[in-house]
């Protein structure tokens, strides 16, 4: 059973203020009576469940270190890139983890051990590492790993 709690309250917009909190809906309305014809009673339900929605995480860590450089939700098509990684070309590479997860951190835990299994497999790890292509402008392309299917993306 659900518990509930009864507000009093008074005013509107910014005049409004709780008046006073209560456990029972009579114990309100004895307060109302004895308050005057100002006050409206709300009623709430305590401790109601908060749903966990997850959230796409994109978290790069530099290839060389291995230091996080960013955690950062991200809108991109979750079906296309979640549970996968790749690398990312500036100035440094950086690799990339597309992470579902209802936290940053619980995201970046994830990407953490991802990190560590692919970096361990070195077949995955020099063919992530290595770009297949160059493109006209000098841009390095790299394949995409799903680390739930190990099959490597184009």
């Amino acid at each position: 059973m659900t518990k509930k709690i009864y507000i009093v309250t008074s005013g509107e917009y910014s005049d409004y203020e709780i008046n006073a909190v209560f456990t029972t809906e009579q114990k309100a309305v004895d307060y109302v009576e004895q308050h005057g014809t100002n006050y409206n009673i709300e009623e709430y339900n305590l401790d109601e469940e908060v749903e966990k929605k997850t959230q796409l995480w994109r978290i790069a860590f530099c290839v060389e270190d291995g230091k996080l450089q960013d955690a950062i939700p991200t809108d991109y098509n979750r079906n296309e890139v979640v549970d996968t990684c790749y690398i990312f070309n500036t100035f440094k590479d950086y690799i990339c983890f597309y992470i579902d997860a209802d936290s940053m951190d619980r995201a970046v835990k994830i990407a953490r051990e991802r990190f560590a299994a692919v970096k361990a497999n070195e077949y995955i790890w020099i063919r992530l590492t290595r770009p297949y292509e160059i493109d006209r402008y000098n841009h390095k392309k790299y394949e995409r790993f799903n680390v739930a299917t190990n099959k490597f993306i184009r």
